[in-house]
């Protein structure tokens, strides 16, 4: 069920926020609204007006578009401590995709007067938005190369690879790996293909699943490439 709910969650963790002083903050805390969102549950819809600027409190976002068939694909994730909807609100076009919960999640409205107010007369905020729109569209091209990929092997590979944190006593691990639903969405193909994938890595040796984490231990990194570069 989507409720609006009061939260006890400083602004400060919004990176595009953290650097405004206390005041301000306290002034936009009382501008925002806050929902929270069950899984699967759509929070903006493609055709919706740009009415507001909404950050991630808690939990996690799908940026996905929707065909005349009403087949999802996969974009982007939005996760906690990030926002979304600047480019919309300085274009003055209606949403582009659809952002959907991809688990419960509490999101923060801020209305689109106040909004603009904050990114118009605010160089800090500004400058950071630049930035993030940069990294979009690097993640919307990453996003078409995968998409491009012929088999759900390697397109599932990429996903995995591109999570790859490598140490400096040369261990290369994948850590937080979302969930087989989520990798499902990401690479366009079911949730059982995706496991079926990740098992088979683990049987050629190419993984070594983390029996305490939610991790894995990357053993050939030769055989675990992103093939979107």
């Amino acid at each position: 069920m989507v409720e609006k709910v009061k939260i006890d969650i400083s602004l400060k963790q919004i990176p595009l926020l953290k650097d405004l002083p206390d005041k301000t903050l306290a002034s936009l805390n009382k501008s925002i609204k806050y929902v929270r969102f069950p899984k699967n549950h759509s929070v903006i819809r493609k055709g919706d007006p740009s009415d507001s600027l909404i950050f991630v409190m808690q939990g996690e976002l799908n940026v996905v578009d929707v065909n005349e068939n009403g087949q999802y694909f996969w974009l982007a994730n939005i996760p906690a401590g990030m926002s979304s909807g600047e480019l919309g609100l300085i274009s003055g076009e209606k949403r582009s995709t659809t952002i959907v919960a991809s688990t419960e999640s509490i999101i923060g409205f801020l209305g689109k007067k106040e909004a603009l107010d904050l990114i118009l007369n605010t160089p800090s905020i500004s400058w950071k938005i630049m930035q993030q729109m940069a990294k979009v569209i690097k993640n919307n091209n990453t996003q078409l190369a995968l998409m491009n990929l012929p088999t759900a092997r390697e397109r599932v590979q990429s996903i995995l690879a591109q999570r790859i944190t490598r140490f400096s006593n040369g261990q290369s691990v994948i850590q937080n790996l979302p969930s087989h639903e989520s990798i499902a969405t990401m690479a366009n193909t079911s949730r059982e293909t995706v496991s079926r994938i990740i098992g088979s890595f683990v049987k050629e040796g190419i993984l070594e699943k983390d029996p305490d984490r939610k991790s894995y231990f990357v053993k050939k990194s030769e055989e675990l490439k992103d093939l979107t570069k």
